[in-house]
């Protein structure tokens, strides 16, 4: 994942195919002042990320 960690910023992992998702996550922010931060990356790359990284925090 990218980036340290922002309280309040929800961080999505995700394959490239709901890329066409920031109209939705702009909306959700005007509507909650919630910024949702996708990381957008392949299912094998993400995997072997994640099973690097250790425990979720």
């Amino acid at each position: 994942m990218q980036g340290a960690p922002e309280p309040g910023t929800p961080r999505v992992l995700a394959a490239s195919e709901p890329s066409d998702m920031t109209p939705v996550l702009e909306l959700i922010h005007e509507d909650t002042g919630i910024t949702v931060r996708p990381t957008h990356m392949g299912t094998l790359d993400a995997v072997s990320s994640r099973a690097c990284a250790g425990p979720a925090r």
